[in-house]
C-alpha cells in the first residue's frame, strides 16, 4: 500500500481552467475543486495545512482570489503565499 496522495485545491471560476490545471498536475495529487472564492475559503478552513498546494485565480466570482488571501492572512500564518498573474493589477510576489 502506497503513501497517501498530497491534497491540491484548484480554485477557478472557469471549468476549462480547472480542467487544464488538473490535467497538468496529473495523478500525483488528490485534487479538490472550488468554483468561486467562497468555496475556496470553505475548503481552506476545512482542510487547513493538509492542503499541500492551492492554485487560485485572482479574479473569481463571489470573493476574489486576492480577497481570499487577505482573509487567510487573519486565519493562519501557516500558509506561505506566492502568486503571480499575467493580467493587469496583480503583482507577482512572495511573503
Amino acid at each position: 500500500m502506497g503513501k497517501p496522495k498530497k491534497k491540491l485545491l484548484i480554485a477557478d471560476g472557469t471549468e476549462f481552467n480547472r480542467s487544464v490545471l488538473a490535467d497538468a498536475v496529473g495523478k500525483e495529487y488528490d485534487i479538490l475543486f472550488a468554483r468561486d472564492g467562497a468555496e475556496t475559503v470553505k475548503y481552506i478552513r476545512s482542510y487547513g495545512t493538509d492542503l499541500s498546494l492551492v492554485l487560485m485565480n485572482a479574479a473569481m466570482p463571489k470573493i476574489s482570489g486576492t480577497e481570499v488571501l487577505e482573509m487567510m492572512n487573519g486565519y493562519s500564518r501557516l500558509f506561505r503565499r506566492q502568486f503571480g498573474s499575467c493580467g493587469k493589477g496583480v503583482r507577482a510576489g512572495r511573503d
